[in-house]
């Protein structure tokens, strides 16, 4: 499934997001509810695996 150019940065843009929340917590903490709520809205775009994976998310668990 290719992205268009803005799904594309919204994408970036959120595994970006991502990275620095797992830069700056310790390990085991819960995913903030805005990151979740962005990754369920692309998810819902552009589908899980894509999302999951780009995210670094285990959606199979």
């Amino acid at each position: 499934m290719s992205l268009s150019l803005p799904a594309a940065a919204d994408l970036a843009q959120t595994a970006a997001a991502f990275a620095h929340w797992r830069s700056t917590t310790s390990a085991g903490a819960r995913i903030p509810e805005e990151l979740w709520s962005r990754a369920v809205e692309l998810a819902a775009r552009h589908g899980v695996s894509k999302v999951a994976t780009t995210l670094r998310l285990d959606y199979a668990g």
